[in-house]
């Protein structure tokens, strides 16, 4: 801020060549023929509409130069969030020279008042005082949309003949949103009557063109340039040739209104309404525009009236159910966004003792959960009591030490739990993690482990049911090649192979059983063959297949079952 002054003194000094009235509210204003009365928010509104600072919702610095020869305008700005702007300013019309302090805030939704105090120096009287206003009636656009007016009355004082009296109507309207302005005003000084007229071309969001006259008289023309930090205005006319520059050297009040309104759109999901809403107001703060955070406001406003309306409606209810802990959350809740309500501050105070008795009784009850062992449910229990009554010593020392107690329990089973896992003693580290679930039913490390132990323990059951299942089935084909049935004992001892494909034994007994049923294929190939010649093919198949599992290599069963195929087929196609 000293680096700041020095520099402002410097170019004071420098300031030396005087400016028209148009020229000193900047460059932009001077390329729109000095009409911008509704639409001046840099610091330099301290010379054209004093109202017009309040748009401005950061820190700013703004200089003006004639021919770049000398800074004859020089403005710096402050802006304090729900207190409004200040402003100090220097300009040097033609041989005067004015220091003014303004003031400006945002009123309504977006419209502006503000005022300054002058020090003219070299004349009479030296001290005089402006006022300014704007009001702007934006379409859904947003700010570049709609009309806007501005007002001011420029240099007052007690003395009525002052040659520096101003008096600046105004009016602009955006014939394409975003894209064309158009404006005029009219302005009274030393008794004459001027009449500006001026629009403004967005070429695109940081290069604009602007056109004006003055009456029809002297006319002017200019180019805007914006950068993230920065804007450059340039403008030609028939007085001079004039360039200004705006540095923002504060936060950047786009980033903040964005960062604002994203937190109060995390309250307002998470139905924090009275926290959202602040969010929200904060939001407009840096950005009067923002109308989506505008109607949330409304939003959160009519949520909360809503909400405290029916909590105290439940709480009171929760009193006569004889819910006290209930009632006395309710009354909490409301005293968040109500923290003066008086009635209800003394509905929570009478409410105590019947708080502590009702913490007594849960109290008795959490020592009896604790006596079974239940450590858990008696924790949750002692919370309750506390929650009832947060100043009984006795309760806040037992949930201190039951909660000390837990941690501690917990911690020895994890650790037995982790040991035994890695040593693969499942049950026993089974047995460990439920402990630790007793003690804190929401551990994640116990539910984690006990889920890959179950895995486990299935995955074994299921191994040694697979191998009891696989002993029943080679009994099951030994049993019935005993009793000589060795079709079966073929088709079981084929089944038991898909599990135990290496097992010697089964497939002895499958050569066995097909080497005894040898002299039966020649009497199976005959049968099937007179269903075939009966035109039954399926039996016959069926009857085929038997024969192929004593003898798969049988040639004449093999060439007629083929046929037999072919034959099924082409029945299968005819339907």
């Amino acid at each position: 801020m000293k680096n700041l002054g020095k520099l402002i003194s410097i170019m004071f000094l420098l300031s030396a060549v005087g400016f028209s009235q148009s020229q000193i509210a900047g460059s932009n204003n001077y390329a729109l023929g000095g009409s911008s009365v509704m639409r001046v928010a840099k610091p330099s509104a301290l010379f054209l509409n004093p109202g017009e600072l309040a748009r401005i919702h950061t820190r700013e610095l703004f200089l003006g130069t004639n021919r770049f020869e000398s800074l004859p305008t020089i403005g710096v700005a402050h802006f304090i969030p729900y207190v409004g702007t200040f402003a100090f300013g220097i300009g040097n019309e033609f041989s005067a020279s004015q220091y003014s302090l303004g003031y400006a805030r945002i009123i309504g939704t977006r419209h502006t008042v503000g005022g300054s105090l002058n020090y003219i120096k070299n004349s009479k009287p030296e001290v005089t005082f402006s006022l300014g206003s704007s009001v702007h009636f934006p379409g859904i656009e947003g700010i570049n949309s709609g009309i806007m007016t501005g007002l001011s009355l420029m240099n007052l004082s007690s003395n009525s003949s002052l040659s520096e009296q101003q008096l600046n109507v105004g009016v602009g309207y955006w014939l394409m949103p975003n894209r064309l302005r158009m404006q005029g005003s009219w302005l009274y000084e030393r008794k004459e009557s001027e009449f500006p007229f001026g629009a403004e071309y967005l070429l695109n969001s940081e290069v604009a063109v602007q056109v004006g006259t003055n009456s029809f008289d002297e006319f002017a023309c200019g180019l805007s340039y914006a950068l993230e930090v920065m804007s450059m205005d340039f403008a030609v006319g028939k007085q001079s040739i004039s360039f200004s520059v705006n540095v923002r050297y504060g936060d950047d009040p786009r980033q903040l209104s964005e960062r604002y309104y994203e937190e109060g759109i995390k309250s307002y999901e998470e139905e924090q309404y009275p926290q959202a809403k602040i969010s929200f107001l904060n939001a407009l703060q840096y950005d009067e525009y923002y109308e989506s955070a505008r109607t949330y406001i409304g939003l959160s406003e009519g949520v909360t009236e809503t909400s405290t309306r029916f909590l105290l409606t439940e709480a009171k209810q929760f009193e006569k159910e004889g819910k006290y802990l209930s009632a006395k959350k309710n009354y909490l809740k409301f005293l968040s966004s109500h923290s003066n309500d008086v009635l209800v501050m003394n509905r929570l105070r009478a409410l105590q003792p019947k708080l502590h008795e009702e913490a007594m009784k849960i109290f008795v009850i959490a020592d009896s959960l604790k006596q079974l062992g239940m450590f858990d449910a008696a924790r949750i229990r002692y919370q309750q009591a506390f929650d009832c009554d947060s100043e009984d010593e006795t309760i806040l020392q037992t949930l201190s030490e039951m909660e000390k107690m837990i941690a501690d329990s917990v911690a020895v089973y994890l650790a037995k739990g982790g040991s035994r896992l890695e040593r693969n003693q499942l049950e026993a580290a089974q047995i460990a993690y439920e402990q630790v679930l007793r003690y804190n039913s929401t551990n994640p490390e116990a539910k984690k482990n006990l889920s890959i132990i179950e895995s486990k323990l299935r995955a074994s059951s299921d191994a040694v049911k697979s191998q009891r299942s696989t002993k029943e089935l080679f009994d099951k084909g030994k049993s019935a090649f005993e009793q000589e049935n060795y079709l079966e004992a073929i088709s079981v001892f084929q089944e038991y192979l898909k599990q135990d494909p290496k097992n010697k034994d089964a497939q002895t007994f499958i050569d066995r059983a097909r080497d005894s049923l040898v002299p039966k294929v020649e009497e199976y190939f005959k049968i099937g063959l007179q269903y075939y010649v009966e035109e039954n093919y399926k039996k016959a198949l069926e009857v085929w297949n038997i024969a192929l599992t004593i003898k798969q290599d049988h040639q004449a069963i093999l060439e007629y079952k083929n046929r037999a195929e072919l034959k099924l087929k082409a029945l299968e196609k005819l339907k």
